[in-house]
């Protein structure tokens, strides 16, 4: 009985360097959208502290 080549699927479908490219694409887009949450998040939380506290002020000040 022949030994059956473990990514036989994956070798016909997707070369390796298709694979690392996906990857890397995918990783990217992972960081970029946790970066967009964290983005609209911190927005939000600022929007609230100010409206709360001081009158509604525009956030800008550092």
């Amino acid at each position: 009985m022949p030994e059956r080549p473990s990514l036989h699927l994956t070798d016909v479908l997707l070369s390796r360097e298709d694979l690392v490219i996906i990857t890397i694409v995918l990783v990217v887009w992972a960081i970029g959208s946790l970066a967009l949450i964290t983005v609209a998040v911190v927005r939000y939380v600022r929007t609230r502290r100010n409206s709360d506290g001081d009158g509604g002020g525009d956030g800008d000040a550092h």
